[in-house]
């Protein structure tokens, strides 16, 4: 029987992380699909608003992801000519998502609080409200684990994972809180006090909406910066000039320094003056030194040198 060649380049059989990454997304999608489903059965059998928040942020959850496996499937069976500044640029767009996804369901989940709150008639069946829970605390759990592995190995942890553990480590706090506040609210309504259970489910939903709602905040704010391509940071800025400044004797002038983030990843494009009678490799050497030096400085980076042999005009940068 003939082998299929693997559709993976070399670039991406060289980089395990990646490769992890996609295996990590791709369990994200597949273990979500029966937590979910259990999520909505517990929804609809115990008439609990925070399973039914819970259930409907799987939901979202699910389209967010499928999104995301289809761009993991595009890095790693890309060349690298397809992404020539990396793929930060698509990461923290996933970021960005994720939290944007996470700010209607948590002014959802208020609305729906403030309903049920107003209208008195609010009836739980607390027994059934375990049912997608523990299993979603256990996927939750194992989730964040592996997030936090997969951020120890890499030396710049890139906006995806990051968003990852800040999304499952809201999801296990959560998840574990709802699960004794449900079966708090179970005895209660066992021992004559099924108004108290249904006060600690409606508390539950709206304390719910307001962790994801600052959790939203944070990775939108997050990632909003380089999704603009807003330059470094000044303090970032001074630290490559004044690399530059301990190697002015090497080069005639300095041109225009372009600097933007793709992700967890700075890109530094600085274009430097030559005299006519440089050499190619008196060039490349400063371009080393130039590395080598923002090497101790960044950690991750690209550098890319633009020469420019002739007179000095001095134009505006973007």
């Amino acid at each position: 029987m003939a082998h299929r060649k693997s559709r993976i380049p070399a670039q991406a059989k060289d980089d395990p992380l990646l490769l992890e990454l996609q295996n990590y997304v791709r369990w994200i999608v597949l273990s979500l699909l029966p937590v979910t489903g259990a999520y909505i059965y517990g929804a609809v059998a115990s008439h609990s608003l925070s399973v039914a928040a819970l259930a409907t942020q799987c939901g979202i959850s699910f389209v967010a992801d499928i999104l995301i496996l289809i761009a993991m499937r595009s890095i790693v069976n890309s060349n690298i000519f397809s992404f020539p500044y990396g793929t930060g640029k698509l990461e923290n767009f996933i970021g960005f998502l994720t939290g944007a996804m996470m700010l209607p369901t948590a002014v959802m989940i208020y609305i729906s609080t403030a309903k049920s709150l107003l209208s008195g008639n609010h009836e739980v069946h607390f027994a059934f409200a375990q049912i997608g829970m523990i299993p979603g605390l256990v996927r939750d759990a194992s989730l964040l684990f592996w997030s936090k592995q997969l951020i120890r190995k890499s030396k710049a942890p890139s906006p995806m994972v990051q968003s990852f553990a800040v999304s499952y480590q809201v999801s296990v706090i959560v998840t574990a809180v709802s699960v004794l506040s449900m079966l708090v609210a179970l005895w209660l309504t066992r021992t004559g006090h099924g108004h108290l259970g249904v006060m600690i489910d409606l508390a539950l939903a709206a304390a719910l909406a307001t962790y994801m709602l600052v959790n939203a905040v944070i990775l939108v704010s997050a990632n909003f910066r380089s999704l603009v391509d807003a330059p470094l940071p000044e303090s970032d800025q001074l630290k490559i000039l004044k690399v530059l400044t301990d190697h002015y004797d090497f080069f005639d002038n300095l041109g225009v320094i372009y600097t933007r983030a793709s992700g967890g990843k700075k890109i530094i494009e600085i274009e430097l003056y030559f005299k006519q009678d440089t050499s190619i490799q008196e060039i490349s050497l400063l371009a080393e030194r130039l590395r080598s030096q923002f090497n101790a400085l960044f950690a991750d980076f690209d550098l890319r040198l633009i020469p420019v042999i002739g007179p000095f005009h001095p134009r505006q940068g973007t």
